[in-house]
């Protein structure tokens, strides 16, 4: 048998994985809040930062701006849409001519917490400008991703991804599923090659500013975030419970609740809303009544009745910088809107809190 010598081996060339084609997008954001409505856009960024998340991911659309974020708990969420109406000055736009205009909307990250540091001196008199301009650069990859159907439950709206079922009672199939909002189903799961498009932010090629002019002039620069983002969907909701009520006094119960108690049950009827909350040792009812100077307005024909909890409610309840009304809307078991009817003209502030639903 013949050996083979060394300099009978030939090596194969290696071959270079091509890189991944990147294609870059440019876009540049103006707007400028003045008087009153600097110290509302304040209040609800601090919203976001004590009862949501330090990141803030602000999407940009052709006529104003949003944010739409969950709490860690993904009991709460938040969703802002500020139409370009409130602002003094307002541009969207290509930045670079070298690279095309992305597609709308568009989300870029940023600090909330920096954010609030840059305008937390911004007075009623102040003019707090605010620019953006970003280069996006976008790649495919291809990757192995978790299929559901349904991916979306049909009574909320909200991905079948967290399942409150624990996994012994999953069965034996894993495929029961109880989603937040209570509804029960099968979910079934399997894995896909897909391809995606990653889309980071070129930092070297974008900024971001903001400009506080009063009795000083301030100019603060802000770095993006890398984006790790997926928008959680809306909630579909049918409420058979409206309720218009002051915002502070509505909040001040709540707040006299929260002494003793970590639920509040809200039951409303056709002439009253109650709220119910109850501990170890105490327990009570407070009423408010159509026309009173706390339930301005509603709209009930059946008992309604639902359990929240007292922190998440505190969390969202605007205080009298942001609104002098809010709107409540909800039915049995399912999650309430609360919607703020701020100075902030046709722009929508809302917040989704899931109920409480005593485990069976």
């Amino acid at each position: 048998m013949t050996e083979i010598g060394a300099s009978q081996v030939v090596a194969e060339p290696i071959k270079k994985e091509p890189k991944p084609r990147k294609t870059k997008r440019s876009l540049y954001c103006c707007f400028e809040l003045a008087y009153g409505n600097i110290g509302v856009f304040r209040e609800l960024l601090t919203i976001i930062s004590e009862g949501f998340t330090d990141d803030l991911p602000l999407h940009i659309f052709e006529d104003g701006i949003g944010v739409r974020v969950m709490d860690p708990s993904r009991i709460s969420m938040a969703n802002y849409v500020i139409r370009k109406s409130t602002f003094e000055e307002w541009q969207v736009r290509q930045q670079n001519h070298d690279y095309p205009m992305p597609q709308l909307p568009v989300t870029v990250m940023v600090p909330v917490k920096e954010v609030l540091y840059a305008i937390e001196k911004a007075g009623k008199d102040a003019r707090v400008r605010f620019e953006i301009g970003v280069v996006f650069s976008t790649i495919a990859v291809k990757t192995v991703a978790t299929m559901r159907k349904p991916e979306k439950c049909p009574n909320c709206g909200a991905p079948t991804t967290d399942n409150q079922l624990p996994s012994h009672k999953r069965g034996k199939k894993g495929n029961l599923y109880k989603c937040i909002c209570g509804w029960r189903g099968k979910v079934r799961t399997w894995q896909k090659k897909v391809k995606t498009y990653e889309t980071s932010v070129e930092q070297d090629e974008s900024m971001f500013f903001i400009m506080v002019k009063e009795k000083t002039e301030e100019s603060w620069k802000i770095d993006f975030l890398e984006e790790n983002y997926e928008e959680p969907p809306l909630p579909i909701l049918h409420p058979e419970a409206h309720f218009k009520v002051a915002a502070c006094e509505f909040r001040a119960q709540i707040e006299r609740l929260k002494k003793r108690m970590d639920t509040a049950v809200f039951v409303g009827k056709p002439d009253k809303l109650i709220v119910h909350g109850a501990s170890d040792v105490i327990s009570g009812n407070i009423e408010l009544k159509k026309g009173s100077d706390i339930v301005l307005d509603l709209r009930c024909n059946a008992e309604q009745k639902a359990k929240y909890a007292i922190d998440h409610l505190l969390s969202v309840l605007p205080k009298k910088t942001v609104a002098e009304v809010i709107n409540l809307e909800y039915s049995k078991d399912i999650p309430i809107k609360i919607t703020a009817l701020t100075t902030l003209g046709d722009s929508t502030i809302e917040y989704f809190i899931a109920p409480r639903i005593e485990s069976e």
